[in-house]
């Protein structure tokens, strides 16, 4: 018999966390639709945001994908939920609809009938002398033993795994989590094993998950989207009975807590004070705190900024009919993460009041989760190349610069343009990004007329940048706070302090050192907050 339980702690009216429900739903979703899994099961089912690129799509990965019909506002919805003391939500009571979707997503991307979807799902993975059930991220019902007693995972999982577990339960991680110094401080991570190379993103070598198999862990956790382990390892898990299970890809703060609420399902004992499901609970309630606070504080102008997630030295750009205002030929341009591979960070600005223009895209275009930006290429016809991203500048297509990234159109005669009031700074990965833009002549700021043009060589062309602009080096501590990790939150205190003057940034070092004490049992230094912030 399954026990079914909230997602949120407020809900919760046993102190396990015996079962989480993820009900797929057709892949077009009205964007503005909340979905809550069927009365029967009495739990909130916050909507997992749209899927990765296809590319990085795995046979086993079913997500709920999200249509693009627009600018994406799934963060600003997960921003409004707000909880009642008795833990309803009060959207929940006054907007739910009188049933649930009729449909999930198969295998394949398809849809396909509910009852089918349950039929599918309804035989137990991974099993053994089984004590409790859970339903992952894929829709795939997962036996467990009473006490898993150990987890491989990487990332983010990791690190969740580590916060729930004081440590004690990670048994195999990637290398990137396990040298992260602030990880090494916080956990006891001596006798994990470092068997996935670099960040985890990649499957697993056979000689190290040989070595996972003798390892015999309670449980093998994989994000959806990524290759942690091939289709023919996933089968010899099953062989040798160790559970496997699917987590959601966190890619909005929505997704981060079921994430948590997920691997405490996987982890937690059914005793009265069981203490994973007490830090589950601690850190959603922190979590939903902490972006009350930000928008509390951030009750101003909305802003507009652009994060850069990358720099390719090695894109080659050709401009087109410039008659020799500028060089025809160069190389080197700035990534931005496509629409279609969503965003925490985006997330974590709209929490701010601060706008990804990234996300304005609707291109329906696949060939790669980055688009290659500059503030001056649209006008010019640019042929560009690279690795790292696409360009988007065809006929009928939105040109990635000029239309969406340097001049937000409000209405017919109001833009905001880079270097203005509303559009104040970019937000960038890491220095060597921050560099690579100042060192750009396109992402220079050139005085122009009244209309935006700049006059080279008697050749008049449009200028996206029209004053001087701030570029703001993204923190990261334990784990990448962009791509999504338990300090990914952080991220909107940041950003309202650097975008709205909402904290000073000793009262942002102090959330940040209350939140490391807190959930990783770190009392940082001051070195290490400098570290982490950039100083």
């Amino acid at each position: 018999m399954l026990l079914l339980c909230s997602l949120l702690s407020g809900c919760r009216e046993s102190p396990v966390l015996r079962q989480v429900i993820y009900e797929a739903s057709a892949p077009e979703v009205d964007e503005n639709e909340t979905m809550l899994d069927s009365q029967e099961s009495g739990l909130a089912n916050e909507d997992f945001d749209e899927q990765e690129d296809e590319d990085a799509e795995t046979p086993r990965d079913s997500e709920t994908t999200q249509g693009l019909t627009g600018e994406d506002n799934s963060a600003e919805q997960s921003m409004e939920e707000e909880y009642s003391a008795t833990g309803e939500n009060d959207w929940q009571a006054d907007n739910a609809p009188t049933s649930a979707p009729e449909q999930t997503a198969d295998a394949e991307g398809g849809a396909q009938p509910a009852e089918q979807a349950a039929a599918d799902t309804a035989a137990p993975v991974a099993g053994g002398n089984s004590a409790k059930q859970i339903v992952d991220a894929a829709g795939r019902t997962v036996e467990l033993p009473e006490n898993v007693g150990s987890a491989a995972a990487v990332g983010w999982a990791a690190q969740a795994v580590s916060m729930l577990s004081g440590g004690g339960l990670l048994a195999a991680a990637d290398e990137e989590f396990l040298s992260a110094s602030l990880a090494a401080s916080a956990f006891d991570l001596s006798a994990v094993s470092s068997s996935w190379s670099g960040d985890g993103s990649s499957y697993i070598s056979d000689e190290a998950f040989a070595q996972l198999l003798s390892k015999k862990p309670g449980v093998c956790f994989e994000i959806s989207g990524q290759r942690t382990f091939s289709d023919a390892q996933v089968t010899q898990l099953t062989a040798a009975g160790i559970p496997y299970v699917v987590l959601p890809s966190v890619t909005s703060l929505a997704n981060l807590k079921q994430a948590v609420s997920l691997i405490a399902a996987v982890l937690a004992q059914d005793t009265p004070d069981d203490p994973i499901t007490a830090a589950a609970n601690a850190y959603i309630a922190w979590l939903d705190g902490i972006v009350r606070e930000v928008a509390g504080k951030t009750d101003a102008q909305e802003l507009t900024s652009l994060y850069l997630a990358d720099w390719d030295d090695n894109a080659a750009y050709t401009l087109n009919y410039t008659k020799g205002a500028i060089e025809a030929q160069g190389s080197g341009m700035a990534v931005a993460w496509s629409p279609l591979k969503s965003q925490i960070v985006s997330d974590c600005m709209a929490a701010a009041n601060v706008v990804n223009e990234a996300t304005r895209i609707r291109s329906t275009h696949r060939e790669s989760e980055g688009l290659y930006v500059s503030p001056m290429f649209h006008q010019f016809d640019p042929a560009v190349s690279g690795t790292k991203g696409v360009y988007y500048s065809g006929s009928g297509e939105y040109g990635a610069a000029f239309d969406l990234f340097v001049s937000r159109m409000i209405s017919n005669t109001v833009y905001y343009q880079l270097g203005s009031e509303a559009f104040p700074a970019l937000i960038v990965a890491d220095e060597s990004i921050k560099a690579a833009v100042e060192e750009n002549w396109f992402w220079q700021y050139h005085p122009t007329d009244n209309n935006g043009y700049i006059t080279i060589n008697g050749e008049s062309f449009y200028c996206g940048v029209v004053g001087d602009y701030e570029i703001y080096v993204n923190p990261r501590g334990m784990c990448d706070w962009t791509e999504g990790s338990l300090e990914s939150p952080l991220e909107a205190v940041w950003l309202a302090y650097k975008f709205h003057n909402a904290y000073t940034l000793a009262e942002v070092k102090q959330i940040a050192a209350d939140f490391y004490r807190q959930f990783f049992g770190l009392a940082l230094t001051d070195a290490e907050l400098r570290e982490i912030f950039g100083e």
